[in-house]
């Protein structure tokens, strides 16, 4: 039977993250906020000038526009309940932060279960998507709060994809956007590649 890869049926739920983390982005009002992120300071500028149509149309790139990755703090073991982990006192961004997280790694485990390939559309590694194949719910949640995962915007060490891509969405040439979008497709294979040399 032909299955069709990358699973389309994956895309809106990626189109919705991206513009809830592009959301976030623009959200983060102190001037190092998105910077802990890897998002430029100027970049949150363009971002944060852009209309809600403007960041829908650059939200449905073909991949999440950002990753996670264990921070080194440690995972919390299971059965941390959530309120330990949200002790100490947070931003209202630190906690939308949180939250996405949260439900970023609940997609992440989701997608994980369904094939090791499609993780390639998270941009996180192999190693990283097996564990969340096996981690409850419940401790996703304490994931999210704990300070041991880290989210980043993803491709920020390339220099043209994030101007190109925040830029497209204020031209008038109808174009440009689409084919902004598609120019993350060979980051995508750079990215693997990194993780897995020839």
């Amino acid at each position: 039977m032909h299955r069709e890869y990358p699973d389309s049926h994956f895309y809106p739920d990626i189109t919705q993250l991206n513009g809830a983390f592009l959301q976030l982005l623009a959200a983060s009002g102190e001037p190092d906020t998105a910077s802990v992120l890897a998002f430029r300071p100027e970049w949150r500028l363009a971002l944060a000038q852009l209309a809600p149509v403007q960041i829908e149309q650059i939200s449905a790139v073909p991949c999440l526009l950002m990753s996670v990755g264990e921070t080194g703090c440690g995972i919390p073991p299971a059965g941390v309940e959530d309120s330990v982990a949200m002790a100490s006192a947070v931003t209202a961004w630190e906690v939308e932060r949180q939250l996405f997280v949260a439900g970023l790694l609940t997609f992440l485990r989701q997608l994980s279960r369904q094939g090791s390939q499609l993780t390639r559309l998270a941009g996180v590694s192999s190693d990283f998507a097996r564990n969340l194949e096996t981690t409850s719910l419940a401790q996703l949640r304490v994931l999210g709060a704990s300070g041991a995962i880290g989210l980043q915007v993803r491709f920020a060490a390339h220099p043209r994809f994030w101007p190109d891509l925040l830029r497209s969405a204020g031209s008038d040439e109808p174009d440009a956007v689409t084919v902004s979008r598609l120019s993350v497709l060979p980051l995508m294979v750079s990215e693997r590649l990194a993780e897995f040399p020839v």
